[in-house]
Formats: structure tokens, sequence, C-alpha cells
């Protein structure tokens, strides 16, 4: 943010009064984070060694904590200090207001009111559409773009989509992204145009394993849910997970989600464990 006509905004955003704002939105609802609780513990001595290194140049971001996670398919992560969190929020705050203003519609993922069951809503309204109320055949290309998320990056695929390819329903989260077209033929010939074009503009390709085409009727798999006609249902992937994990800790969070789709008796199946979980965290504690 040093050039060009928008430099005069660095300052404004390294401001103790920014980095603040950013704290304060930042640390919404993690308050009992340990991280983020120990950061509030000198939270003005923080925020100034912030800015002050920011102000001189001499800012290097933190080491990124390892840490696993204990999911279906066990994997690591790697976390931001919470320093550095506060700084991404300032940033994204300020670069928001620029480029949110250049992005089409139908990107989602970090804009205000474009969360996963923003997008899946907008899907289904689509799907609505393209098949005349599900009276017409339509299919549904889905594509992954490999180990890239920018969205700022890409807004050029989806000038591309929308202006070139002239494509009327057509939805990206991240990395993924959908086009509801009534002809089979047609989405074949957007793959080969998308590939060509992630290649020599963007030097990006589509997940070889993850580019498919299927009828609108037998389900199309995006955001967490499974869409068909008619209503919506919860991926198996993620009623595992749940049915595998539910606690004290995250159970209004998976009934939230679950309010979201039909899902009467996992719904039931969640509360019994959760039942489950807090009796056995009961008769530990009497006994131990």
């Amino acid at each position: 943010m040093s050039g060009g006509r928008h430099s005069s905004d660095f300052y404004d955003v390294i401001s103790l009064e920014h980095l603040l704002c950013a704290w304060r939105k930042f640390s919404k609802g993690k308050r009992t984070d340990s991280e983020v609780a120990k950061f509030e513990l000198c939270l003005e001595e923080n925020l100034f060694s912030l800015h002050e290194r920011l102000a001189q140049g001499v800012w290097t971001n933190d080491p990124y904590r390892r840490q696993p996670v204990a999911d279906l398919k066990p994997r690591v992560i790697h976390i931001p200090s919470v320093r550095d969190r506060v700084l991404f929020q300032a940033v994204y705050q300020a670069l928001y207001q620029i480029f949110d203003k250049t992005f089409i519609h139908d990107s989602y993922a970090s804009g205000k009111c474009k969360g996963t069951h923003t997008g899946v809503n907008r899907f289904e309204t689509f799907a609505q559409k393209v098949s005349a109320n599900h009276t017409k055949p339509a299919f549904v290309l889905k594509c992954d773009i490999k180990k890239f998320f920018a969205n700022i990056y890409l807004n050029e695929l989806d000038q591309f989509v929308k202006h070139k390819l002239k494509v009327r329903y057509y939805i990206r989260y991240c990395d993924d992204f959908v086009i509801l077209d009534n002809s089979h033929k047609q989405l074949l010939s957007h793959i080969s145009a998308l590939r060509a074009f992630l290649n020599e503009k963007l030097l990006l390709e589509l997940h070889p394993s993850k580019v498919t085409i299927r009828k609108l009727h037998q389900g199309t798999d995006f955001l967490g849910y499974v869409s068909l006609p008619h209503y919506r249902v919860l991926r198996t992937k993620t009623k595992q997970r749940m049915l595998a994990r539910v606690s004290e800790k995250n159970v209004a969070s998976y009934l939230g989600m679950l309010s979201h789709c039909c899902s009467h008796n996992l719904t039931k199946k969640i509360l019994a464990g959760y039942t489950k979980a807090v009796q056995h965290h009961a008769i530990h504690t009497i006994y131990y």
C-alpha cells in the first residue's frame, strides 16, 4: 500500500484508532481463546508496539503455530499469531472498501453477507431459474482451483466468466465455483476455455480430479450442503464429523448449521450425543 493513488491510506491503516477497531472486530467471539486473552492483557502495549514497528518499516510476521486437527482425515494447520491476525483484519478493512465495488455480485466468502448460507441460497435460486422450477433438464459444472483461494486475484476469473464467456448462472466461493446451464455441451466447452484462461492469464489450474458435470436433479454438493430439487441436506462427511465430535462447546453451532437444511433425524442424534457427553462429564467430575 506504499505506492499509487492509495499510498496515503497506509498511515490510516496503521493508526492506533484503526488497529483498535481491527482488534474489536477480530476478537469478537474469541475472548475465551487463551492466545487472544493473553494478547488482551497488554492490549494497549501490544497495539502501540505493532503501530510503531509498522511506522518504522521494521515489522515482520511472527512464526506460524502448528496445530494438528483431529478430523476424519488428520492434518496439520498453521495459525498466525494474534498480533498478525489483528494486522490482517486492519488491512482487510481498508482493502475491502477499495475492491468490493469491483467484484461481481456472486463472488462469495470475503464480503459482508457473503457467507456459505447466502451462497447456497443463491445456488438454489439459480437452480430454480435454469430448470424452470425443476421442470426442464439442467446441468451443473463444479470446479476447484488447485491450491488457491485469494479473492482479489480470482476476480479476473469472475470477470472472464461473466463478460467473455457470457455465463448467466455462475457462483464462486474461494477456490470452488459452479456454472449452471441447460446444455451439457456448452459446459464442456466452458471447461476448455476456463483451463486455458487459468493457465495462460493467472498461472493456475483446475484440480484434475475435482471437475464434474452432473444433472441438476441428482443433487449438487456445494458449500457444505447437498442441494436437491425442493430441499437440501448436509453432506455425508459433515454429518460424520458432527456425530464424532459433538460436545458442549460446539452443539449450538451444529444445531445452527442444521437449521438451514432437512435434518430432523440428525438433530435428534446430535442432541442424544450431547446429552451423553454432558452425563459423562458430570460423572467424571463427581468421581475424579
